[in-house]
């Protein structure tokens, strides 16, 4: 919907706006997405990245709660770069 200058929507249509777009986001996050062929090498490259790193990681720090937690957010860092991938392309 165009609003022109001097116009103003209603607080019913800007709500409904607001759902279309959060229900959207939803289809979007809990559906699955295929991978295409062009984004298996990427999804292997950030891996590949990821695996090194990680294994810095491990032989750079003691074993402790503070390098599990490392290991867990680059965990997580990978997946949500690959859901990046996957959902927004």
């Amino acid at each position: 919907m165009t609003v022109t200058v001097g116009q103003t929507r209603s607080p019913e249509a800007e709500k409904a706006d607001r759902l279309s777009k959060q229900l959207l986001e939803l289809e979007v996050r809990f559906t699955y997405h295929p991978p295409r062929e062009d984004q298996v090498p990427r999804y292997n490259r950030l891996r590949s990245i990821a695996l090194a790193f990680a294994r810095d990681l491990v032989e750079l720090t003691p074993e402790s709660r503070e390098q599990s937690l490392a290991l867990t957010h680059l965990d997580q860092v990978v997946m949500f770069a690959n859901a990046a991938i996957a959902r927004r392309e």
